[in-house]
């Protein structure tokens, strides 16, 4: 590898370290995710009932019909 080649690789792979890191950081890591910021298809559902496994679509659904959220 030429001098010229390794200093572009250097550039990509700085390129793709930056470009990762602002993706991590428009997570957020501290608690539970919430509403529009959780990415999962499916989430567990917690209610008084129990908890089961339901689409992220149905929970949003049952919490605003609930008014948790």
């Amino acid at each position: 590898m030429t001098l010229k080649e390794a200093l572009r690789r250097a550039k990509e792979l700085k390129h793709d370290l930056v470009e990762t890191s602002k993706k991590e950081e428009d997570v957020e890591s501290d608690g539970p995710r919430l509403n529009d910021k959780i990415t999962s298809e499916t989430v567990r559902l917690v209610s008084e009932e129990g908890h089961c496994i339901v689409t992220l679509k149905e929970a949003l659904r049952r919490a605003k019909e609930l008014k948790h959220d």
